[in-house]
């Protein structure tokens, strides 16, 4: 007799305005755990689209593995979010879901009215995860962040993980995405358990850069001036701590 599974999220419903990696990686995540991902895209769609002519892979529109990567299993649909019609036809979507997943920028999603105070007077059980390249407070917060950037280059592991006088390592693409997306997907799945205490959403955020301190945390500690600040470095050669 065929047994019929029960996913862990079964039942979860979630609106995805996103691009690239790092937050369509958790839409795609949720949804390998049965939730229902509705993935919204613009006209020309997500940029993944187009990235495997510059990674020199297959990129058709029927095979394309490095949008599937983080897209695997979601429903797709074209919405222009930039005209009243297509707001309506976003808010009739987020009516019904229990999460909004999305890395637009803070002040354009406030412009569109999909900013994180306006859902939550409207909608209270919704669950808001946000990702940013550089957090939501200080000088950079409204700045755009990428995986090289925001990860690798501003917390370090690209200096410090290499020889002094030596060239910076160049990361394979979206390695630092793909990290970044097990942070955010584990706050999205603890406000989901929240919601059962409380009967509300609430807002979760990571940034690019908090991940990558995150990821690099014993380098960037030691690194400090105080400590020293400064480690000879073997690239063929582990290090040893006794």
């Amino acid at each position: 007799m065929k047994q019929h599974k029960i996913m862990p999220l079964a039942g979860i419903k979630v609106v995805e305005l996103a691009t690239v990696v790092a937050a369509p990686t958790v839409g795609r995540m949720l949804c390998s755990y049965g939730a229902e991902v509705i993935k919204v895209e613009s006209a020309a769609g997500d940029n993944m689209r187009r990235a495997g002519d510059f990674e020199r892979v297959v990129c058709e529109d029927d095979k394309n593995p490095l949008f599937t990567i983080p897209n695997s299993g979601k429903k797709l649909v074209s919405v222009n979010i930039k005209s009243e019609e297509g707001r309506e036809v976003m808010m009739r979507l987020l009516e019904k879901a229990d999460v909004f997943l999305t890395n637009v920028r803070g002040a354009a999603l406030q412009r569109s009215g999909f900013d994180y105070e306006t859902l939550h007077n409207r909608f209270p059980r919704l669950i808001f995860a946000h990702l940013s390249g550089f957090g939501p407070k200080g000088p950079d917060a409204a700045n755009p962040g990428f995986d090289s950037t925001g990860f690798w280059l501003r917390s370090g592991p690209m200096a410090d993980w290499q020889v002094p006088g030596y060239f910076p390592f160049v990361p394979t693409y979206a390695f630092g995405d793909m990290a970044t997306s097990s942070a955010l997907l584990s706050g999205v799945l603890m406000a989901i358990i929240g919601r059962q205490q409380t009967g509300l959403g609430t807002k979760v955020e990571t940034s690019l850069y908090a991940s990558g301190i995150w990821c690099n945390a014993i380098g960037v500690v030691s690194h400090q001036s105080q400590f020293g600040g400064e480690f000879d470095v073997d690239p063929i050669r582990p290090a040893d701590p006794f």
